[in-house]
């Protein structure tokens, strides 16, 4: 099994979804030790800061405000998600939300790794982390770092890669050797994490049609959202009233096409949290 966080938008984690919670820094929860193996560090502010430099990037800060106005969560947000096929559990992904309004700043960050069955098959210990404007919901960096293994690989896929944006220029920068060093972009585009908590600002109702722009494999994508129905569902976190929503890429063979059907679950409250994440792919079900 893998949970590359490489694949592009929503396909890591619609893999990667069944509970949430809310974070207690006095509670050792069963995943703890299991994030504890993800050992890839992030990059240092220097980094930030000498690319911005090299590129003659300017402040990003306040280039917008939220079309619904402020997504309300805690200063801190933890969400804690199952991953597997049908029952079959394959390990966790836990994203960490931390909001600075000091700043201005809104940082999320991933960790995705196998549990001891997946392992057997297919190692994952990922790692992935953006920092966004508070207010607006767009990303100023985005950085990931897999390290992924299969069972019949001699050695660990490792990859390293970030992205710094320039929404006044409307540039992306990256460091990926498969993509061009710079890029066109819409301005305020998203990457795959950012742009699920962009989403929780759109009070949508069933019916309702939005697009989101994101950046994915070196190229600016437009995402088509459509507001399905409203649902309750249970997961090991309780029973939530959900509001349910499908993305849909334009375009075939990049992430996800119009023969794949993910949904998202989001509560339907002022907190708007993806309880619920689902995928059908062609090569089976995945939830």
């Amino acid at each position: 099994m893998s949970f590359n966080l490489a694949k592009s938008c929503l396909v890591m984690i619609a893999c990667s979804a069944v509970v949430s919670h809310q974070n207690d820094a006095d509670t050792t929860h069963p995943w703890d030790k299991a994030m504890s193996e993800v050992t890839a560090t992030l990059s240092p502010p220097s980094l930030h800061d000498s690319v911005a430099k090299a590129f003659e990037i300017g402040p990003q800060e306040r280039l917008r405000k939220s079309p619904t106005g402020q997504l309300r969560f805690n200063r801190h947000e933890q969400l804690v998600y199952d991953a597997g096929w049908a029952f079959i559990r394959g390990g966790y992904a836990v994203v960490d939300v931390d909001k600075d309004s000091a700043t201005n700043r809104l940082t999320i960050t991933a960790k995705a790794v196998s549990n001891n069955l997946a392992t057997a098959f297919f190692r994952v210990r990922d790692l992935v982390r953006t920092d966004c404007d508070l207010e607006g919901f767009y990303p100023y960096f985005f950085e990931q770092h897999l390290r992924e293994k299969g069972m019949t690989d001699r050695q660990e896929y490792i990859a390293d890669t970030w992205t710094m944006y320039d929404h006044v220029k409307q540039k992306a920068y990256t460091n990926s050797k498969h993509d061009s060093l710079v890029t066109a972009i819409t301005p305020c585009t998203q990457n795959y994490i950012s742009m699920l908590f962009y989403v929780r600002t759109i009070l949508c109702q069933p019916g309702d049609t939005f697009s989101v722009h994101c950046f994915v494999h070196g190229k600016d994508y437009p995402i088509h959202f459509d507001c399905m129905a409203r649902e309750s569902v249970t997961v090991d976190a309780g029973k939530f009233d959900c509001v349910k929503i499908q993305p849909k890429m334009v375009g075939n063979g990049h992430g996800f096409t119009s023969k794949d059907k993910i949904y998202i679950w989001l509560t339907n409250d002022e907190y708007r949290v993806p309880i619920k994440l689902q995928a059908q792919e062609p090569a089976g079900h995945w939830a």
